[in-house]
């Protein structure tokens, strides 16, 4: 009986890390937007660049004096009411549209089991629909 009083507690904490592995803050590409605004409307610079991989952060922390936490809080004014869409999923990449008439894409990386948004990915993205 005492291994059972053991056992119960050990298997319910189990479950409830393995059920909350799940629920991260970047553990889809949707939860990921869902943090970005967040931060952006917190005007919290980390948090944001947080969001993205580690080569788009190289991209961002070079563009570092034009990053400020008003430059966010104005650009989540615009993102507000932004809706995305997944239109693509494969491995460990994902795109998301804007349902917005003139948005566009954004497209995700999943790295270190964390989806991220590829800045890079997402630039080349818009470059093809430039050309269109």
């Amino acid at each position: 009986m005492k291994k059972l009083k053991f056992v119960v507690p050990v298997l319910l904490l189990t479950a409830l890390v393995l059920v909350g592995a799940g629920c991260g803050k970047y553990s889809s590409p949707q939860r990921t937007i869902s943090a970005m605004k967040k931060a952006m409307e917190k005007g919290d610079v980390d948090a944001y660049i947080e969001c993205f991989t580690e080569e788009s952060r190289v991209l961002l922390e070079a563009a570092g004096a034009q990053l400020t936490s008003e430059s966010i809080k104005v650009d989540a004014e615009d993102m507000k009411d932004v809706k995305f869409k997944q239109t693509e999923k494969k491995g460990d990449r994902a795109v998301l549209v804007s349902e917005e008439e003139t948005g566009g894409a954004l497209v995700f990386k999943k790295e270190k089991g964390d989806w991220k948004i590829d800045l890079n990915a997402t630039m080349e993205e818009a470059f093809k629909s430039y050309q269109q």
